[in-house]
Order: C-alpha cells, then sequence, then structure tokens
C-alpha cells in the first residue's frame, strides 16, 4: 500500500477511537438495541410457531426447488428491457482508438492502419483507380512524401501490428 493510504487508515482509526467513547451510548439507543428486540422478536416467533409447520414449510421449499426445471415460473414475471448498447460509429471508434493507444503497440498499429487505408483510399480515388485493393504502395498511386511518413503508413497498410 502506498504511504498515503496508510496515513488515511491510522487517521480515520484514530477518529473512530476518539468518537467510540463520547458516542457509545447513542449507538447503543440508535442502532444496538433496535437489532436486539428485533433478533429477540424473530426468537419468539420461532418459538410459538410448531415444529410440524417448520418441517412442512421447509419440505414445500425443497419440493418447489426441485420441481422449479420442470415449470418456467419465470413467465409470468415482467421482463426487463436490456438497454443495448448503440455502436459507434466510424468517427467514435477512431476516437476510442486514440484513447487506446497509449495503452500499446496494437492500437498504435490500428491507427497507422486506418490512416493508410484513408490515404490510400483518397488516392485511388483522386487517381480514378477501380482496384484500390491492388494498391500496396502508396508511391504506385503518385504520392511521395518524407521517409518516416512513408514507412508509418507502409507499416499501417501492408504490415502486422508486430512489426510495428
Amino acid at each position: 500500500m502506498k504511504r498515503r493510504n496508510w496515513f488515511l487508515i491510522i487517521l480515520f482509526g484514530a477518529a473512530a477511537l476518539l468518537l467510540a467513547f463520547p458516542l457509545k451510548n447513542i449507538v447503543r439507543a440508535v442502532l444496538i438495541k433496535p437489532a436486539l428486540y428485533l433478533l429477540w422478536g424473530i426468537k419468539l416467533i420461532y418459538h410459538t410457531i410448531p415444529q410440524f409447520w417448520l418441517w412442512a414449510i421447509l419440505l414445500f421449499v425443497i419440493l418447489l426447488i426441485m420441481l422449479s426445471p420442470l415449470f418456467e415460473i419465470g413467465r409470468f414475471l415482467p421482463r426487463r428491457k436490456r438497454r443495448v448498447k448503440e455502436p459507434l460509429g466510424p468517427i467514435g471508434t477512431l476516437a476510442e482508438t486514440v484513447d487506446k493507444s497509449s495503452s500499446g503497440i496494437y492500437f498504435k498499429w490500428v491507427i497507422a492502419n486506418r490512416m493508410s487505408k484513408i490515404m490510400r483510399d483518397w488516392l485511388a480515388y483522386r487517381e480514378h483507380t477501380v482496384k484500390r485493393w491492388h494498391a500496396r504502395d502508396i508511391t504506385k498511386l503518385g504520392w511521395s512524401s518524407s521517409k518516416p511518413i512513408k514507412t508509418y503508413l507502409d507499416v499501417g497498410l501492408n504490415g502486422s501490428f508486430a512489426d510495428y
């Protein structure tokens, strides 16, 4: 644990000890006595019910548990509708990927992959190339750039995240 956590635990423990003695009569009157009266009442009801009826109720519950797979008890109960999370659009998924990019190489490669596909599609559209999936090299589509950008987009388009 961090030092801060230990300090907070010791601080709250000391505060509880300091407040325990002045507030013991209030805690006894508000919490302990009502809880004991409740337990006493439950015990009194338990002792007034004949033993036969307790066993009968127990056997009835066991019988219900055993027969429950045979009957669809849940069909009479109203079912809750699950809220289905709406799927994210392309911008939402890209934003989510950018958020996750600091957590590993895979998400960095996914961003490179999406950016290189966008660049490839844009260049194919600009050059009026119908078969854009054949364009594995962006420089063949008439685009030149600096070496780091070309390497980044090439790994995103042709490589895997292990190469990144």
